[in-house]
């Protein structure tokens, strides 16, 4: 019953997950934000905002009724087509969730049009979650985070848990990506395949459970990708006795396949050297991406909007107030920062050019737990 039906279940759940990742960070997707957008071209005019309302109604609206279709491929070419639209006005907008809901939605397109058959599908949403967990796992291999990101994550079990407990707790910060690296080499192996998946829903159980608001304040946007990853992963190993490494290889003389073998593994290893940006890498919480910290005189704290003022944290030590990019993205869109150097700097002369005081305002940037001047 489940295998006939796998593509049914497959489209709603990816659906229902881009539906709700648009709602939870619906201001991500237009330009009435105190968080400017950051365009691909320099030379792209900004998009009228009334224009920028018609076309995420009509993404929402077409995510809707393709629920309601068996093979909704025009609604699914109208949602990617609007969708990388809107992204040319804000690279904020390229998400790691949203990039692979965007390239399920382009599998599915396929499929539909005869152009990969049923296991070719499989493969290739097998592949991509492969290549997913496998980048997340190996770019947590770092002193940052070990240091920085697993810290903050298990801090709120501090104060439910005894002195020796947590002190054990604190340096287990190893486990996470060895765990994230053993489940997509394990979900590869048929006797791995159930330790592996089990593995897989304790990680991202915790990791809501963590941000849930029990212990911080909500962060909806992560809720739909993890828990649709949970059931992407069961659609397609559950009973997949026959599937392995060499159907892969079999696989691979498909143009298709290839495809995704490029953007989903070898594009998230080529990062490692700097030629892709962070985002593309699927480098999730690894502590390796780049924070971007704007300094600047109270006269030019004077000078903004009450909403940045809002984002903006009291004079530090230096007589210095300052804003934390990926706090204000956070805040105002409810979604992480596309944090690279270019962005950042953009952030910078903005808030220099609506003050008119360039010469107040600093640039940080810290990668690796390490602070960089930049301006």
């Amino acid at each position: 019953m489940l295998e006939k039906n796998k593509i049914k279940y497959f489209k709603t759940t990816l659906l229902l997950a881009l539906l709700f990742t648009f709602l939870a960070s619906l201001k991500l997707w237009h330009s009435n934000r105190s968080l400017p957008t950051v365009a691909i071209y320099e030379a792209l005019p900004p998009l009228p905002l009334w224009l920028n309302y018609i076309l995420i109604a009509i993404i929402l609206l077409s995510i809707i009724i393709a629920l309601f279709i068996e093979k909704p491929t025009s609604f699914f070419i109208i949602i990617i087509s609007l969708s990388g639209f809107l992204i040319l006005f804000d690279l904020n907008r390229m998400q790691p969730h949203f990039y692979m809901f965007f390239s399920f939605l382009f599998t599915l397109v396929l499929y539909y049009k005869n152009k990969i058959s049923y296991n070719i599908l499989l493969t290739i949403g097998r592949i991509m979650i492969f290549g997913v967990y496998l980048a997340t796992g190996y770019c947590k291999l770092n002193e940052c985070f070990d240091n920085v990101i697993y810290q903050w994550l298990i801090l709120p079990l501090q104060s439910v848990l005894n002195e020796d407990v947590f002190s054990v707790i604190k340096k287990c910060s190893l486990i996470i990506p060895l765990s994230e690296i053993f489940i997509p080499i394990g979900l590869l192996i048929p006797r791995l395949r159930n330790i592996a998946f089990v593995l897989l829903c304790v990680t991202h159980l915790t990791v809501l459970f963590m941000l849930s608001p029990l212990f911080s304040k909500p962060y909806y946007i992560i809720y739909p990708w993890n828990i649709s990853m949970i059931v992407f992963s069961f659609l397609f190993f559950y009973k997949a006795e026959k599937f392995s490494i060499s159907c892969v290889m079999d696989a691979f003389r498909n143009n298709y396949v290839k495809l995704f073998v490029m953007l989903y593994i070898v594009v998230p290893f080529v990062h490692l050297v700097g030629y892709i940006d962070t985002n593309l890498a699927f480098e999730v919480y690894s502590g390796k991406r780049e924070y971007g910290i704007v300094l600047f005189s109270e006269n030019v704290y004077n000078k903004l909007p009450p909403d940045i003022k809002a984002v903006t944290r009291p004079k530090n030590v230096f007589q210095q107030y300052s804003i934390f990019l990926d706090e204000w993205a956070n805040k105002d869109l409810h979604s992480s920062l596309y944090s690279e150097k270019r962005t950042i700097k953009f952030y910078k002369n903005y808030i220099a050019k609506i003050t008119n005081c360039k010469s107040e305002v600093y640039l940080y940037v810290r990668k690796n737990n390490v602070d960089e001047i930049v301006y």
